[in-house]
């Protein structure tokens, strides 16, 4: 013997019989309703027009009211779960920029006063004009002096030193006189430059065939170039000579020289 359970249907002639009914339902309110309309025209219709009209159709039968009206039904039925579904889409789409706007908590950080200064390059010599003088000048005198070098300013510094000198007379006496620079005394340096006996920077003519003394002045750094920190100070010695072999050609001879200290910051250059 066998036996079989169909599992996965539960209630299907339960739900079979609850539709016949409710189709029986409608069919029979149906013809009610077409019986009370046949009726209302009947006596709503004027006498004349009855007499011309003839015999009225027959109302449908029974058997056709259930298939009528239970179509209907189930077509109405199909268009309201539309519009519930159509109401249901919208609702769903209205809500979403309410979500999407919803309130949230915020707050900002900020940090301010953040403030920038450049520093800055500033040279100066002391003395400032007529280092070294000589006015009444024969051949084999030599003159000497020295002169502080100060980074005044709040970056570290490289410099160079240049010349020029004027020869209005003609008679050519810079080319005469030797220029000689020299850093601090190496042995008394209390005083600083009556021994001059420092490293030598520089022995030619007086303004150089180039102006070059010390290092260059061109950007960056260079060969010979002096260093000095921010606030720092350093010394040099200048002595200038005139050659003993000057000749007569040179008396009463007269030249200027400007030295030039050119610096620049060394950070980044």
């Amino acid at each position: 013997m066998r036996e079989t359970t169909e599992v996965g249907r539960p209630g299907y002639g339960a739900e079979m019989r609850k539709t016949h009914a409710t189709l029986i339902f409608i069919a029979a309110t149906g013809s009610a309703v077409a019986a009370a309309a046949a009726a209302r025209k009947r006596t709503t219709t004027p006498p004349e027009q009855a007499r011309t009209q003839g015999p009225e159709p027959a109302v449908a039968s029974h058997a056709e009211a259930p298939r009528r009206f239970g179509l209907k039904a189930i077509q109405g039925a199909a268009r309201m779960r539309v519009v519930w579904i159509a109401m249901l889409c919208v609702g769903v789409i209205g809500a979403v920029p309410w979500a999407v706007s919803g309130a949230v908590f915020t707050d900002t950080g900020s940090i301010g006063a953040n403030a920038f200064t450049t520093g800055t390059v500033d040279i100066s010599t002391a003395p400032s004009t007529a280092l070294v003088t000589y006015s009444t000048m024969a051949p084999g005198d030599t003159v000497t002096d020295d002169v502080v070098v100060t980074n005044g300013g709040s970056l570290a510094l490289r410099y160079a030193i240049t010349s020029s000198a004027t020869n209005t007379d003609s008679k050519a006496l810079k080319d005469q006189l030797t220029l000689t620079i020299k850093t601090i005394d190496a042995t008394g340096p209390g005083t600083p430059c009556d021994d001059f006996d420092g490293t030598q920077l520089y022995s030619g003519d007086l303004d150089s065939s180039a102006g070059k003394l010390v290092g260059d002045s061109a950007q960056g750094s260079n060969s010979g170039d002096r260093s000095l920190a921010a606030a720092a100070t350093e010394t040099l010695c200048f002595r200038v000579s005139l050659a003993s072999s000057t000749g007569n050609a040179f008396q009463n001879a007269t030249t200027t020289a400007t030295f030039s200290f050119e610096a620049e910051q060394t950070a980044n250059n």
